[in-house]
């Protein structure tokens, strides 16, 4: 684990400082760079694995208080902060394992399949569990525990539920997708050229 820090230090002088005139000498803080201290390091987690952190404050150097970008609250580490695995890289959504390295995934709004290998030592993903047979009810080693369902607390409620009704085919069930962007220039535009040949064609349109 590393300590570490940048001080940008220097004093101004102001002339005319007030109506009457007089001179102001004073200490400033983050001239030309943001004054910061922080901690960095990284832990082994075996298997040729490690995880890696930064926590990364900003401080006034003439008061010693917190230096925080204006666009994130106020508070110690909040001009950088974060924990991570290097050079491990997330498979998502995956419904086929085919070998312990390689794995299935849909593509394209689930009208093509991906088989992607991955060489990393621990491998990160998220499974799609409608993709996978449900698990027997019965046999196996593994444990089943019966854990008690949580109170609500109160901090969150259901307001209501709001439906977009379409006569097209739902997007993972369309055949062929209709898409516009930036090129057709407007939403009017995008109206006027892409619905008429969506409609004509029975398309989903996005």
């Amino acid at each position: 684990m590393n300590l570490y820090g940048l001080v940008d230090a220097g004093v101004e002088v102001v002339n005319h400082a007030s109506a009457t005139g007089g001179t102001v000498t004073r200490l400033t803080s983050g001239g030309m760079n943001t004054s910061r201290w922080g901690i960095r390091g990284s832990e082994d987690l075996g298997g040729g694995l490690k995880a890696v952190f930064q926590l990364e404050s900003g401080i006034f150097i003439d008061n010693g208080t917190v230096d925080t970008p204006s666009s994130v609250p106020s508070g110690l580490f909040r001009r950088q902060s974060y924990v991570g695995l290097p050079a491990v890289a997330q498979l998502s959504d995956i419904t086929k394992v085919d070998a312990p390295d390689t794995f299935e995934r849909p593509i394209y709004a689930g009208n093509a399949i991906a088989v992607q290998q991955s060489a990393d030592p621990v491998k990160v993903i998220t499974v799609r569990t409608t993709g996978f047979d449900a698990a027997p009810a019965t046999g196996g080693s593994a444990a089943v525990e019966t854990i008690a369902a949580v109170g609500d607390s109160g901090k969150s409620a259901f307001v209501g539920r709001e439906l977009t009704k379409s006569d097209r085919p739902e997007l993972t069930a369309a055949k062929i997708i209709v898409s516009g962007g930036r090129a057709l220039g407007s939403a009017e535009k995008f109206t006027e050229v892409l619905t008429p040949l969506a409609d004509k064609l029975g398309w989903r349109l996005t």
